[in-house]
């Protein structure tokens, strides 16, 4: 009888955490936004061009 509280502490603690080590998955995704991983959608050249072509929009350069 005297190690049931021990055994119940033991289970309680147990049953504690286990919620707190499900959340790791929780935190890579709500952090994977933040990753440098991301893939390239554009390529160097393709984004300069429509740096340039914006560029020309904003500046009303309709000849271009």
């Amino acid at each position: 009888m005297t190690k049931l509280p021990f055994w119940i502490a033991a289970v309680g603690t147990a049953l504690c955490a286990a919620p707190a080590l499900a959340q790791s998955d929780s935190i890579a995704y709500f952090t994977a936004s933040q990753s440098s991983a991301l893939p390239t959608l554009l390529s160097a050249e393709d984004r300069n061009y429509y740096a340039s072509l914006f560029e020309a929009i904003d500046a009303k350069n309709w000849d271009r």
